[in-house]
C-alpha cells in the first residue's frame, strides 16, 4: 500500500511539473539563479528570465511592433533564452558598485557575433532592459536579433535596475562609456559557463538617443582601454555635440517642447562635477522654485515650465555658454562631447532631418569631425523624419548594416 502511494505522489508530482512547463508563457520569471563564484572578476549573478520561442517572438511582435515585420519575415528565427545579469562596474566617483542588464541569446547556437545594445532615455525603472517588458520596442528589438543568430546584450546603465537608488548621470559620457563596456567583459566571462555558447570576435555596438550617445561613448572607451575590436559601431540621433547642442538652443526665440531634458542634463553635471549651483543660477524665477520641488529627475519631462529658452533661462547663463564667458559649465560640457576624436573601428550614424528633439547638427559635427582620412565613417539619412519616426526606420537599417558584416 505505501507503494502505491508512493507511485502516485510521483505521478502527481510529474504532471504538476509536465502542466506548470507547458502553461509557461514569455511574462512569467523562470526562478533559476546563478550565483558565480570567486573565479569571475566581473559577473556576479545570471538569472533566467524566459525561454521565448521563435512563433511567440512572431507573435509579440505582431502585437506590438509591427514594424518590426520585415526582419522576422526575412530570416529563419531560433528560440531564445533570456537572461538577467547582474555585475560590477564603477560609479562617477570611481567606486565599485554592482548594476544589472539583459542578455538574449538564441539556443543551440555557436559562433554567434556579440551586438551590445544601449537604450535611450528611460523616464520610468519599469522600463530598463532587466525589467524585460516586452511591449518596448528596444526589448522587442533585441528579442529578434537573438532570434536571428545574435548575442545581444543591453545594460541598465547606473541608475536602473539593481542600482535604482544611485542617481542616473544622465549623458555622462566616461560612466556611460565604462558601464557599456564591463557589461560586454561580464558576458564574455559567462557565456560558456552559462550556457555553453561560443562567440566569435565580431561585435556590433548601437543604440538610439541616449544610446546613440552611449554608444560612441562605449566606442571611445574601448580604444582607449581595451583590446576588443568593434565590427562596426551604429550609434542614432545622440547627443554628440553638447557644446553646439545647448549654445543653439539658447538662441531660439521659440519653443523647445523637451526642456525636461536639458533640466536632467544640468542636474546630472551639477551633481557629478560638483559646481553646486543653485537652480536660480540657471533658470528664472517661478521656473527656478518649481524645479527645486521636483523630487526625481523623471519628473523634469511633466513639470509645467517654459518652453522657449528666451523665458526659461537667465541671460547670464544663455549669455555665458553662447559667447563662452561659462568657462566652467562649458568646460564640463566639452568633457561629455564624443564628436571630436580619431575612431579606429568604423561607424555609421543614423538620423533623421527634421529632428526638434535632438538637434541633426549632433550627427552632421560628429559625421564631418570623425571622417578624416584614417577613419572609415559613414552615415544614414532619414529625410523629413523626426526623433521619434526615424527610430523604426533606423532599427530595420542597422539589422541589415549588421546582417552584411557578421
Amino acid at each position: 500500500m505505501n507503494k502505491i502511494r508512493l507511485i502516485a505522489h510521483l505521478v502527481i508530482l510529474i504532471v504538476t511539473v509536465l502542466l506548470s512547463i507547458t502553461s509557461c508563457s514569455v511574462e512569467v520569471d523562470v526562478d533559476e539563479v546563478v550565483t558565480i563564484g570567486p573565479k569571475f572578476e566581473d559577473l556576479q549573478s545570471w538569472e533566467l528570465l524566459a525561454t521565448v520561442s521563435e512563433n511567440q517572438i512572431r507573435n509579440l511582435v505582431s502585437q506590438n511592433e509591427p514594424g518590426l515585420t520585415p526582419i522576422i519575415t526575412s530570416r529563419q528565427l531560433k528560440d531564445i533564452k533570456v537572461y538577467k545579469i547582474t555585475y560590477n562596474t564603477i560609479d562617477v566617483d570611481g567606486n565599485n558598485i554592482i548594476v544589472s542588464g539583459l542578455v538574449i541569446i538564441p539556443k543551440n547556437s555557436v559562433d554567434l557575433p556579440l551586438v551590445s545594445y544601449q537604450h535611450g532615455t528611460l523616464l520610468t525603472d519599469d522600463d530598463a532592459p532587466s525589467s524585460y517588458n516586452t511591449e518596448k520596442l528596444a526589448t522587442l528589438f533585441a528579442m529578434t536579433l537573438a532570434s536571428a543568430n545574435y548575442a545581444v546584450i543591453m545594460p541598465d546603465y547606473l541608475g536602473y535596475g539593481v542600482s535604482r537608488n544611485y542617481p542616473h548621470p544622465f549623458q555622462h559620457r566616461k560612466t556611460l562609456g565604462s558601464t557599456s563596456y564591463d557589461m560586454i567583459r561580464a558576458v564574455k566571462e559567462g557565456l560558456n559557463f552559462v550556457d555553453n555558447l561560443i562567440i566569435n570576435d565580431k561585435l556590433f555596438i548601437t543604440g538610439y538617443s541616449e544610446g546613440g550617445f552611449a554608444t560612441l561613448a562605449l566606442q571611445k572607451h574601448i580604444e582607449e582601454n581595451s583590446i576588443l575590436e568593434v565590427t562596426m559601431s551604429a550609434p542614432a540621433s545622440g547627443v554628440y555635440n553638447s557644446s553646439a547642442f545647448f549654445q543653439e538652443m539658447m538662441l531660439l526665440n521659440e519653443d523647445y517642447n523637451y526642456p525636461g531634458l536639458a533640466m536632467w542634463v544640468f542636474d546630472s553635471y551639477d551633481r557629478i562635477y560638483n559646481l553646486n549651483r543653485d537652480w536660480s543660477d540657471y533658470i528664472n524665477e517661478p521656473y527656478a522654485t518649481i524645479i527645486e520641488d521636483v523630487s526625481h529627475p523623471f519628473d523634469f519631462f511633466s513639470t509645467d515650465i517654459s518652453k522657449n529658452p528666451q523665458d526659461l533661462y537667465t541671460e547670464e547663463f544663455r549669455n555665458g555658454l553662447v559667447n563662452g564667458s561659462d568657462i566652467e559649465f562649458l568646460n564640463i560640457i566639452s568633457d561629455n562631447d564624443v564628436f571630436n576624436w580619431t575612431p579606429n573601428y568604423p561607424i555609421t550614424f543614423f538620423y533623421g532631418t527634421d529632428d526638434n528633439l535632438v538637434f541633426p547638427l549632433n550627427s552632421e559635427t560628429a559625421y564631418e569631425n570623425l571622417s578624416t582620412d584614417s577613419a572609415n565613417v559613414d552615415r544614414v539619412i532619414y529625410e523629413g523624419e523626426d526623433h521619434f519616426t526615424t527610430g523604426i526606420l533606423y532599427i530595420n537599417d542597422v539589422f541589415e548594416l549588421f546582417e552584411s558584416l557578421r
